[in-house]
């Protein structure tokens, strides 16, 4: 009896193993869409419990969230998103002509030179740089806007779980603690942990580097700095770091403009760049931020090139989640099991005490 208790239970993990492999494989062309889905709707979840409290009916409360989501966030990262496309395939067009990335050239290799001068014993390809760069916003937007059908996919069902996510979030949390085998506290805190540092880190420090790439963009605008969109992109990656981080991208636009000979937009942007980009940081963050938790600048900066690596655009959010799942367990592990571990040891310690 006990040999076919034991077989029944093999058989079941088995079973029960194979239908989770399977339905990965059925959820794994729109993971990204339902993680992004799952970001926002932890963002703009407290915005959806106001709307609750005037509209009663929960179907028309996520329904008017989600509509509100696509209003504020959907429309503006299109914008943006097409922009960064049109300016990046239109500099690969110049990059691959002939003539065009002659022209271009004339302004590069003043740069290279510039570079040179101060780093003799190191060669910077800004040709390659840009090049590399270019080929990975194509490559990675292309798709998205030629109208693929896993981009409309992927767009349909991240908007269908949103409205879910808002209708019956808790539901579905409670499903997640229910089949967990740890305890119901280590859950709900792993759960705490994971919102707050979701929170911390999208609303404080990945909006902080959004607001000062828009702000790098229009100083480039402003001052002339060709296709303003794709190194303002590019600044908010490097804004991650704080104070130095847009620095990264508007030097060299400074130096661009001063060796054209473009010499008053080229302190046009240096001041636009102390002053208005700079500041940022240290007016907004710690408003956005208040007491919570903060992980280390470095470790975004690394989330979001790992999650751009691993999962195109989308990593920019998704890398600094899973970071925040890993802190969220660390937090817990630290509270939680090593303080258990310390009044353990203690209590040995005592007892050896006692009997010496």
């Amino acid at each position: 009896m006990k040999e076919h208790s034991r077989f029944e239970l093999t058989f079941f993990l088995g079973l029960f193993l194979g239908s989770l492999v399977l339905t990965f494989i059925l959820f794994r062309p729109v993971l990204t869409a339902l993680g992004v889905a799952a970001i926002f709707a932890v963002l703009l979840y407290p915005l959806h419990v106001r709307i609750k409290r005037v509209v009663r009916v929960p179907t028309i409360a996520a329904l008017l969230s989600t509509v509100v989501a696509f209003l504020l966030i959907v429309i503006p990262i299109g914008l943006i998103a097409s922009l960064l496309f049109q300016e990046a395939r239109s500099l690969g067009a110049a990059m691959s002509a002939g003539g065009g990335w002659n022209s271009m050239m004339a302004y590069i290799a003043p740069v290279e030179a510039f570079l040179d001068t101060f780093m003799p014993g190191m060669t910077v390809d800004v040709q390659a740089l840009i090049a590399e760069t270019v080929n990975w916003v194509t490559r990675n937007l292309g798709g998205a806007f030629a109208g693929t059908a896993q981009f409309v996919i992927s767009f349909f069902v991240g908007f269908v779980a949103f409205f879910y996510f808002m209708k019956d979030g808790p539901a579905f949390l409670k499903v997640l603690i229910d089949f967990s085998p740890l305890s119901d506290t280590y859950d709900r805190a792993i759960l705490a942990k994971l919102q707050n540092t979701v929170n911390s880190v999208i609303q404080g420090s990945l909006a902080i580097a959004v607001i000062q790439g828009v702000l790098t963009s229009i100083g480039f605008a402003i001052f002339g700095v060709p296709n303003p969109v794709l190194w303002g992109s590019m600044a908010a990656i490097a804004a991650v770091l704080p104070a130095i981080g847009p620095s990264l991208v508007n030097i060299p636009a400074v130096i661009f403009l001063y060796l054209t000979g473009s010499v008053g937009a080229a302190i046009g942007l240096l001041v636009w760049g102390l002053i208005v980009v700079g500041l940022v940081d240290n007016i907004l963050l710690p408003k956005i931020m208040g007491h919570r938790a903060r992980i280390h600048p470095l470790l975004i900066l690394i989330s979001i090139l790992g999650g751009l690596h691993l999962f195109g655009p989308a990593g920019f959010l998704l890398g600094p989640l899973v970071l925040s799942f890993v802190y969220a367990l660390g937090d817990i592990y630290r509270e939680l099991f090593l303080s258990h571990i310390k009044e353990a040891s203690q209590e040995v310690r005592e007892e050896q005490i006692n009997t010496s």
